[in-house]
C-alpha cells in the first residue's frame, strides 16, 4: 500500500460472492452479513482490528496485523462460532511468524470434545506445509450423529509432507503425506448396547499418488482381541463415473471374542484371517476365521447387483453348515440357497438358540419383494428338536411329515 490509510470504522450489511453467467449474475456461492471492523495503515504496517461478520457456517471474528516488507512478519487472530448436527461449537486460531515460515495454532471445543492443531506452514517454498499435529479428546461419535456408536474417543496424528522423487515443484498431486494415526477409545462396549467394540487402533498414514494407506494396523479389541494388517483406498481416476475408488484390506485376527462384540453371540477365542477387495462394479470378501470350538470359511462376491455366496462353510464341535447361494439385490430380490447340515446344533452360534441337532439337505428359491416368499425343499435325516425326535422331507412350504412322537418345526 503506497500511502497512509485510517478507517475507524466501516460495515456492509450484506456481501454476496459470485460468478457472471453470460454476462448476468448467477446465484452467490457465498454470503456474508454484518461485516464490520476497522482498517489502519502507514504504508508498510497494516492493520485490521475488529473484524466481525455472519457467514452460512457461523459467526466469526479477527484482527490482523502484516509487516508490508519480506519476509512478511504478522499477528493474527480468528474466531469461530457456529452449530452443527444440533451442537455448539467454538473455534480459535492464531497466526504468527512471517509468510515464509508461518506457525498456526487452533482450538476447537463441542460436544463435548477438546481438538487442537499446530501447523508449519511455508506459503512460499515448493512445499507449502511442513507438518500437522492434531489432537482430538472426547470425541463421542453418537453426538454427531443418532446411528453412530457411543464412544469417548481420543486421537492423535502427526503428518510430515514430502515430495515425490524427481519433483522439482511438486503439484499438490505430487505430494507425499505421511506420519502415525492413534485413537484411543476410553469407554469401549458392545455393538448390541450401542457402543464401539473398540479399544484402541495404530497406524501409518500415508498419501501418495492418490492413494491413502494404513500399514501395521493395529486394532484392539475388547477381550484381548486383536487385528493386525493393512488397508488401502486408490482416488478414482479421471475416467471414472462413480467417484468411488478401490479399496483393498488384509487383516489377521488372534483372540476375538464374539461375545465382547456383541452380547447375543458365544464366547469365543477366534483366529484367522480376512481379505475383502472392493470397487465400484464389485466387491470380494474371503474369510477364514477359527477358534476351539468354532470355525467359519467363506467366500462372497458382489458384481451387477448379483450377491454371490460361493462358500461358505461353518461348524461347531460336531456341527457343519456347508452353503452357497445368490441374491438379486434389484427387482424383486430373487434368491437361491442350497446347503447341508450335519450334527447342526443352532446353540453353537447364538446361545439364546433352541436346542436341536439337525441333519438335513436343503436348497431355497424366492423373492424378497413385495413380500418375503420362497420355495424350500428339504430332506431330513434322523434328528432332534428341544430333545424330541425329528425326520422327514418337505417342498412348496409343506411341514415336514415327523415321525416317531410330535415335534414342533
Amino acid at each position: 500500500m503506497p500511502g497512509a490509510l485510517r478507517i475507524d470504522a466501516f460495515r456492509i450489511d450484506r456481501l454476496l460472492i459470485g460468478k457472471l453467467v453470460d454476462g448476468q449474475p448467477a446465484p452467490p456461492d457465498l454470503e456474508f452479513t454484518a461485516l464490520a471492523g476497522a482498517l489502519a495503515s502507514d504504508g508498510r504496517q497494516h492493520r485490521l482490528t475488529g473484524l466481525s461478520l455472519g457467514a452460512p457456517f457461523g459467526q466469526l471474528g479477527a484482527d490482523l496485523e502484516l509487516d508490508g516488507r519480506r519476509p512478511f512478519p504478522l499477528k493474527a487472530t480468528a474466531r469461530l462460532a457456529t452449530r452443527q448436527a444440533d451442537q455448539a461449537w467454538a473455534v480459535q486460531a492464531r497466526a504468527s511468524g512471517d509468510l515464509e515460515n508461518l506457525k498456526l495454532d487452533a482450538t476447537a471445543s463441542g460436544a463435548g470434545m477438546d481438538g487442537t492443531a499446530a501447523i508449519m506452514a511455508t506459503p512460499f517454498a515448493p512445499l507449502p506445509l511442513k507438518s500437522a499435529v492434531l489432537k482430538l479428546v472426547g470425541l463421542d461419535p453418537s453426538r454427531l450423529g443418532a446411528a453412530a456408536p457411543r464412544a469417548v474417543l481420543d486421537i492423535d496424528a502427526t503428518l510430515e509432507p514430502s515430495a515425490a522423487p524427481g519433483a522439482d515443484k511438486p503439484a499438490a498431486a505430487d505430494w507425499i503425506v505421511s506420519g502415525p494415526l492413534r485413537i484411543v477409545n476410553h469407554q469401549p462396549g458392545s455393538y448390541d448396547r450401542g457402543a464401539l467394540p473398540l479399544e484402541s487402533l495404530a497406524a501409518s498414514v500415508r498419501w501418495a499418488g492418490g492413494e491413502l494407506a494404513l500399514s501395521g494396523l493395529d486394532l484392539r479389541l475388547p477381550g484381548k482381541g486383536r487385528a493386525e494388517g493393512s488397508t488401502r483406498w486408490r482416488a478414482p481416476t479421471g475416467d471414472e463415473k462413480n467417484g468411488f475408488g478401490a479399496v483393498d484390506a488384509e487383516l489377521r485376527i488372534t483372540g476375538l471374542d464374539a461375545r465382547r462384540l456383541d452380547t447375543r453371540a458365544v464366547a469365543t477365542r477366534i483366529a484367522g484371517r480376512i481379505e475383502a477387495k472392493a470397487d465400484a462394479e464389485s466387491q470380494t470378501v474371503s474369510a477364514d476365521l477359527r477358534d476351539p470350538q468354532l470355525a467359519l470359511r467363506l467366500d462372497a462376491r458382489h458384481r451387477a447387483g448379483l450377491v454371490t455366496i460361493e462358500r461358505l462353510v461353518a461348524s461347531a464341535r460336531a456341527a457343519r453348515l456347508d452353503a452357497a447361494g445368490t441374491l438379486r439385490l434389484a427387482g424383486p430380490g430373487a434368491f437361491e440357497a442350497r446347503g447341508q447340515l450335519k450334527n447342526f446344533d443352532p446353540r453353537a452360534f447364538v446361545s439364546s438358540a433352541p436346542a436341536a441337532q439337525l441333519n438335513t439337505r436343503f436348497s431355497l428359491k424366492g423373492q424378497r419383494l413385495p413380500q418375503l416368499a420362497g420355495q424350500l425343499d428339504f430332506e431330513l435325516a434322523p434328528s432332534t428338536f428341544e430333545g424330541k425326535p425329528l425326520a422327514g422331507k418337505g417342498d412348496e412350504g409343506s411341514a415336514p411329515a415327523a415321525t416317531g412322537r410330535p415335534a414342533r418345526f
